[in-house]
């Protein structure tokens, strides 16, 4: 088995401590705490400090698609900024960036952890948050939606139910893959769900990301079945995603133990 490094700015990562002392989430302690999208991540990478372990979950998922069978993971780097465009303003902070190896060629794989926090905004609630009318948000929504789905929001009313997590999450994968020289892009959510999660929350997110994916002509039989992935999924891009990258997208759910309501 290869050796995989986690790092972040030059420091090497082997233990859960090292991954908040190097790569802390947004709010710090705020969100580092058992049961937690952040916190289990790292968990999940290292259920005891050293060598980093790739969760089986994820291991399943990639191994699902013929495309992805036999890929080693090579590097991760946590709390990854992707920048989607030339705008100011905020990127794309990807929980886990992962670089693997399919034969000689490189894979990226950006990962999202949740457990039942929402995918952002919609977008009309990310329209309706602008206050500022020099913000650059509308148009950074307009060219994402047009790269991904060849449509925007005022061209098709039905993009502005879409979480907009989901829409930078596929779209910064891209960019990271174009960025590295990578052949293939995979977006994986990886939900961490336990007794204390909020089940209608969950719901709402497993519905929101059938939605989401529907708009790339996905059937519901294969969106709902989490560990296989989807793809490839071709999308127009556009100036900063690319069109020719093919892009796989999965979700899967990992039950944790010992953390009751």
């Amino acid at each position: 088995m290869n050796t995989i490094l986690i790092h972040k700015n030059n420091n090497g990562i082997e233990s859960i401590d090292d991954w908040f002392q190097f790569a802390p989430p947004k709010e710090g302690l705020r969100q580092w705490k058992d049961g937690r999208s952040a916190k289990e991540l790292a968990k999940a990478w290292f259920p005891q400090p050293g060598k980093p372990h790739i969760p089986e979950d994820l291991s399943f998922l990639l191994n699902s698609h013929p495309d992805l069978t036999g890929i080693e993971i090579l590097e991760g780097i946590p709390e990854h900024k992707i920048s989607l465009d030339n705008f100011r303003g905020e990127t794309r902070n990807a929980d886990l960036v992962l670089v693997g190896k399919k034969g000689e060629s490189k894979v990226s794989i950006n990962i999202e952890a949740k457990v039942d926090e929402p995918y952002d905004l919609t977008i009309i609630e990310k329209f309706g948050s602008v206050k500022n009318p020099r913000s650059k948000i509308p148009d950074r929504i307009n060219l994402l939606c047009r790269a991904l789905l060849g449509e925007t929001p005022e061209s098709n009313s039905g993009l502005l139910k879409l979480r907009y997590q989901l829409l930078t999450g596929c779209a910064g994968t891209l960019i990271e893959a174009d960025r590295i020289g990578a052949i293939k892009a995979v977006f994986v959510v990886h939900v961490f769900l336990s007794d204390a999660v909020n089940k209608e929350k969950i719901k709402s997110n497993d519905e929101d990301f059938i939605h989401f994916m529907r708009y790339f002509g996905c059937h519901d039989d294969e969106i709902i079945d989490d560990s296989v992935l989807i793809g490839p999924l071709k999308v127009p891009g556009g100036t900063f995603v690319p069109s020719k990258m093919p892009l796989y997208v999965g979700r899967i759910k990992t039950q944790l133990t010992g953390l009751l309501c």
